[in-house]
């Protein structure tokens, strides 16, 4: 693991310690700051986007990632598995 995959990592962690919605208003702040690119990935490969999908974040930050942070909703993971594959497993009707 990289530098860079560990900060994120850390990050992700740190996110998962907050309320679902401050989850969403950080994870924003943090790309549209600069602070997390939109194709950035952990070790697993997680981009901001399928890590807001596989925390549950809500679906209102889901659409902002992709329409206001550049996330693309087409990402892959390691395993190249998309959103569809999260939102199934996670049994999200709202997603699917």
């Amino acid at each position: 693991m990289n530098d860079r995959e560990k900060e994120l990592k850390e990050i992700y962690d740190d996110l998962k310690k907050e309320s679902i919605k401050e989850r969403g208003n950080k994870l924003l702040g943090m790309l549209s700051s600069g602070k997390v690119k939109p194709t950035e990935r952990d070790k697993l490969g997680l981009c901001p986007f399928l890590f807001a999908i596989d925390s549950s974040f809500d679906i209102d930050t889901i659409k902002k990632l992709v329409k206001d942070a550049g996330c693309n909703i087409k990402s892959t993971d390691a395993e190249g598995d998309t959103a569809l594959h999260y939102a199934v497993n996670l049994e999200c009707k709202e997603l699917e």
